[in-house]
């Protein structure tokens, strides 16, 4: 007959490992005023102005409700698109 052990070697299946949480493709960005849904990025917008300093300007869109956000940041302003 077969020595039994007390410790336990063995490792358990792989969909057993804890791992950890992973990373989000996208950072989370500012929640919709109007239903808190997240917002998505839908484009950025680089130009360069009448004083030849470069501005962006990122353009999101909420999935819910369908509003349009512009947001400046260097100015760190949002303002809702019509």
């Amino acid at each position: 007959m077969p020595k039994l052990s007390t410790t336990n070697n063995a490792s358990p299946p792989d969909d057993r490992h804890a791992r950890g949480k992973p990373a989000d493709p996208e950072p989370r960005c500012r929640p919709c005023p109007r239903c808190y849904v997240p917002l998505v990025l839908e484009r950025q917008y680089r130009s360069r102005g009448l004083s030849g300093s470069e501005s962006l300007h990122e353009t999101y869109i909420c999935p819910a409700c369908d509003a349009r956000f512009q947001h400046s940041p260097a100015e760190g302003r949002w303002r809702e698109i019509s």
